[in-house]
């Protein structure tokens, strides 16, 4: 968790030292002149535009203590989008008010409000409407239930529903971790036709005709990877999406790939990791020996590596011993394997 606080006067530096009390980890920046007396405050030694721009893609919450105005005009040219712009917050110098300004739901702004306010005896000023009405917003509960949301506006639509007073059906294929309010489950996907709005859970490539249909994705398939040496990013990621087509699944609910400790450096995995936006889990040979039997192995991999198979006792480990939905998919010198999480 990164946290950078930003002030400009000597009373808001010393709201600053109040937050930097409770998280000590944090940087507090203010001007040069109320920076001499302690080292716990750095000074700002650059205009403060080129440190917010510096910091704001580098940080989880940025909180200005000063005029909501100057914040505002700050972060305007580095906005991006709700899923990636880092939790802003605004407080007054006299601690009076913590503003949540960016970032409320997925950016976690509102909860860091309410800890703050709770921590600091001030007063938290919330105004999205879902958590005014207490409703949790469709991108909160894809968030809890660790799901992935793509469609953000069809998201927005639904939310909006649901602040107007409706609810919304879900047809979903996995459990889910949220108590539901306003939310109710169906049996039968069909069943969704009915209603204004509907969402969809799965991890399954669903083509969505209907204008009033969202799908979301649970992150809960792990995809094992074997490869040559140096086999560039595009044919792996063309041998998982390929894979991911005869399973009929879809790449959206990958959440992390695996692979051997010996492609530890292997910079085409990597790569692929890093445009499919999930880490690389590695596991060790010695590990992988303790499963190998359950799979199908090489004599000539095991002579090569130590091992006689790769990608699926890793997607198998690597899982937490999940189900195994596909064995191998081998294709120019990529092997992939898939595996749906074990809770």
């Amino acid at each position: 968790m990164k946290m950078v606080i930003l002030t400009l006067t000597k009373g808001g530096k010393q709201q600053g030292l109040r937050i930097k009390s409770f998280f000590p980890e944090s940087e507090l920046y203010s001007m040069p002149q109320f920076c001499e007396e302690e080292m716990k405050a750095l000074p700002i030694k650059q205009p403060l535009k080129d440190l917010v721009k510096e910091k704001f893609n580098d940080v989880d919450l940025m909180i200005f203590i000063m005029a909501t105005g100057i914040a505002v005009r700050m972060i305007a040219p580095l906005l991006q989008h709700k899923g990636k712009d880092p939790a802003i917050l605004v407080m007054d110098e006299g601690g009076r008010n913590i503003i949540s300004l960016l970032s409320g739901h997925i950016g976690g702004a509102n909860q860091w409000t309410l800890k703050l306010a709770s921590l600091l005896n001030s007063n938290p000023v919330i105004t999205t409407a879902s958590d005014v009405k207490g409703v949790l917003s469709v991108d909160m509960f894809a968030q809890r239930n660790n799901c992935k949301l793509l469609d953000w506006e069809k998201a927005k639509k639904v939310t909006a529903h649901l602040v107007n007073g409706r609810e919304v059906p879900i047809y979903t294929s996995v459990p889910l971790k949220e108590v539901l309010t306003q939310y109710y489950l169906v049996e039968e996907q069909e069943e969704l036709l009915k209603y204004d709005y509907g969402i969809i859970i799965s991890n399954e490539d669903i083509i969505l005709s209907e204008a009033n249909i969202l799908q979301i994705y649970p992150q809960n398939l792990v995809v094992g990877v074997g490869c040559r040496k140096d086999t560039p990013q595009e044919i792996i990621l063309e041998e998982i999406k390929f894979a991911f087509k005869e399973l009929k699944l879809s790449i959206n609910s990958i959440k992390k790939l695996v692979t051997v400790d010996i492609k530890k450096d292997e910079k085409g995995i990597y790569e692929v990791a890093n445009f499919l936006d999930v880490p690389v889990e590695i596991i060790h040979r010695e590990e992988i020996k303790t499963v190998e039997d359950y799979f199908e192995t090489s004599h000539f991999v095991k002579e090569t590596i130590g091992v006689g198979s790769v990608s699926c006792p890793c997607a198998f480990l690597g899982s937490n011993r999940g189900k195994i939905l596909l064995e191998k998919w081998r294709g120019r010198g990529v092997t992939v394997s898939v595996a749906e999480m074990m809770e």
